[in-house]
């Protein structure tokens, strides 16, 4: 009795290939990165896996035999036309979404110090964190400021910032952290700092959950590509200090001068605002409303 199934892309596989050729129901793929570079990045010796000679030699036929294609921004769906024209099927673009899990109060943060966040995850290349710690040796800052990572950072990056000393800069490492230890800390930062190094997946669109997070807790965002939902809202743009998608640095100066431009209430909205258009709810009901139209 199902009548659709929804898969988020995994690289591709055989068994993958025989689902959708056998399933009953119309199978979907959901694209959320480009794939083959994101493997690149990661792995130097990409050449001799046979992860990527499947990708390479299936990704077309598991394309051509789905009933559709769905991506999380508008470049990663153009993105499958290397691959298969997919003008040929079916496209929908639903970017990430955010669930409202408890009621949220924007509180008042005094100015004597300015606090970044960093959420992560596992660090990859993208996040470009070598970036920040070139930006701020560049531009020494004249503001108290903490930067706060949640995630695990690699060694390198542990190296490179144990290795430089910047004036008025603290680091502080929070590690993995639950969802009450997360909300409790976006409540008492200032800006929260999305991808800086996107380009090095070759992408320069994304729509990552933790600048949803960022948004939802009314932070402006620092980012180095064109968020799906913030870059192109008016009402959200406003709140995205967005720097080139490139190596060049970063004056922090500036965005903390930038930051300081927005009272209590300007973030409260900010807050509103993204609940409103980045929710599941938003998102979902002109999805469903396209499905039915396929039938």
């Amino acid at each position: 009795n199902i009548n659709y199934s929804i898969i988020r892309y995994p690289f591709a596989n055989f068994s993958l290939f025989k689902f959708i050729k056998s399933s009953p129901s119309k199978v979907f793929i959901e694209f959320n990165t480009f794939e083959l570079e994101e493997f690149k990045s990661q792995n130097r010796f990409f050449k001799i896996s046979l992860k990527y000679y499947l990708e390479i030699f299936l990704r077309k036929k598991i394309l051509k035999v789905s009933d559709g294609i769905f991506g999380v921004t508008n470049e990663i769906i153009e993105y499958q036309n290397r691959f298969f024209d997919i003008s040929k099927k079916p496209t929908f673009l639903i970017s990430n979404c955010i669930g409202l899990r408890h009621n949220f109060s924007i509180q008042k943060k005094t100015n004597s110090s300015v606090n970044f966040v960093i959420l992560i995850g596992e660090e990859q290349p993208w996040h470009g964190i070598d970036r920040l710690i070139f930006s701020l040796e560049k531009y020494p800052l004249s503001t108290k400021t903490n930067f706060y990572f949640v995630g695990n950072i690699s060694s390198n990056s542990h190296n490179l910032i144990n290795q430089t000393s910047i004036k008025n800069v603290f680091f502080i490492f929070l590690g993995l952290v639950n969802l009450n230890e997360q909300i409790e800390l976006l409540k008492n930062v200032h800006i929260g700092i999305g991808s800086l190094c996107l380009y090095r997946n070759s992408m320069s669109e994304a729509c990552p959950l933790k600048v949803r997070d960022y948004a939802l807790h009314g932070l402006p965002v620092v980012i180095g590509y064109n968020d799906t939902d913030l870059t192109f809202n008016r009402s959200l743009k406003q709140f995205t200090f967005q720097v080139d998608n490139n190596e060049s640095a970063i004056n922090f100066n500036k965005v903390i001068f930038w930051y300081r431009q927005f009272n209590h209430n300007d973030l409260t909205d900010f807050s509103k605002n993204s609940r409103n258009i980045l929710s599941y709810k938003k998102k979902l009901e002109p999805f469903f409303d396209y499905l039915k139209k396929l039938e």
